[in-house]
């Protein structure tokens, strides 16, 4: 008798650790099934990111081609203006163009640079002696750094010779 309670007992608990076994693996079939869902969302949510990174880095990219067609655009715009003016005066475009440039630097702006000369053909004076005027303008502003903004001292400046009300401090 105790061997078949035994027996029975043995075969009770071999049925119970098959069926926990069975469960379990159904369990276990059930937790890969939704590791590889969710790998499978994170991967899309990876390519998601990467797109929208991607995209942004275009956009930026786009912003910065915009601002500099903007300068582009606005920088044609003073040449052209300066040349405009040179030929009223009878200069040669060309050169009033190329003295802009040769005056633009680190401390003056291709805009100031272009005003100034204008004011200076204004008042009489040719491309060399105005790019002449406008390097030692230049020169004493950087070397003596007299003002914050020489671009604008330059201006004021090449205007005041214009206008005939040039104070120098």
């Amino acid at each position: 008798m105790i061997n078949e309670d035994y027996l029975r007992k043995l075969k009770e608990n071999e049925k119970a650790a098959k069926k926990t076994n069975d469960n379990l693996n159904k369990g276990n079939k059930k937790t890969n099934e939704n590791l590889k869902t969710t790998e499978t969302s994170l991967g899309k949510i990876g390519r998601v990111l990467k797109t929208i990174a991607i995209a942004e880095v275009f956009r930026r990219g786009a912003v910065e081609v915009a601002k500099a067609n903007k300068l582009f655009a606005e920088q044609e715009k003073i040449l052209t203006g300066l040349a405009k003016t040179a030929e009223a005066y009878g200069e040669n475009q060309e050169l009033a163009i190329q003295a802009a440039k040769e005056l633009e630097s680190d401390i003056l702006g291709i805009s100031d640079a272009a005003e100034g000369l204008k004011f200076l053909l204004g008042a009489g004076f040719n491309v060399e002696e105005a790019l002449q005027i406008g390097q030692a303008f230049k020169d004493i502003g950087a070397f003596n750094n007299v003002v914050g903004d020489l671009g604008q001292a330059f201006v004021d400046a090449s205007k005041g010779i214009k206008t005939g009300s040039i104070e120098l401090i």
